[in-house]
């Protein structure tokens, strides 16, 4: 799959558009189609370096996203699978 990933911190130059192997679902999470993004401040915070980086990298931007799930990993409850 596709993603914007950022490789440091800065301006916009820091993002670039890389094929990332697709996640795999996680116990206490959902594995959600994008179908939309968001562009929040506390991303350009993050990638500013005005905020700390997450720990995981390379880190995929995107605090708000609306899709569809698709996979729930255990322990995780939702109301209609596959809908958007």
């Amino acid at each position: 799959m596709r993603a914007i990933v950022q490789i440091g911190t800065g301006g916009p130059e820091v993002l670039q558009l890389q094929e990332v192997p697709e996640p795999e679902v996680q116990p206490g999470h959902l594995l959600v189609r994008v179908k939309a993004i968001g562009v929040n401040y506390i991303d350009t915070m993050i990638r500013r370096g005005w905020y700390p980086m997450p720990q995981r990298q390379p880190y995929i931007p995107g605090i708000e996203v609306a899709g569809v799930v698709e996979e729930v990993g255990e322990g995780v409850s939702v109301g209609k699978l596959g809908k958007g």
